[in-house]
């Protein structure tokens, strides 16, 4: 993902937050609502199957978030380290949420 140059140039801090700003109020909220829906609907497959440690939708919606929002700040956390840190928070998020 990260090799492509559109998604590089979508990704950057700038770039993303000109298009964030040309949001209104009621789609952001809109596009959080569909997160949480999105992150119930696994939340739900998950709790069936019995892979689940964090039943909280929210929670899950949060950490995805959290992950994309990491790609906004590559240069702020260190080109050169960065694939290990997203590779480090993905792992610990995976084993917090689900079960093996």
């Amino acid at each position: 993902m990260d090799h492509d140059p559109f998604v590089r140039r979508l990704l950057g801090k700038e770039e993303f937050e000109y298009l964030w700003q040309k949001f209104t109020p009621e789609q952001l909220e809109n596009a959080l609502e569909a997160d949480i829906d999105f992150a119930s609907q696994l939340v739900e497959i998950w709790r069936k199957k019995g892979k689940l440690k964090i039943d909280n939708p929210q929670m899950i919606s949060g950490v995805f978030r959290a992950i994309f929002f990491l790609f906004l700040h590559e240069q702020d956390i260190g080109a050169e380290v960065f694939p290990e840190v997203v590779d480090l928070l993905l792992d610990s998020a995976i084993e917090k949420i689900i079960k093996e």
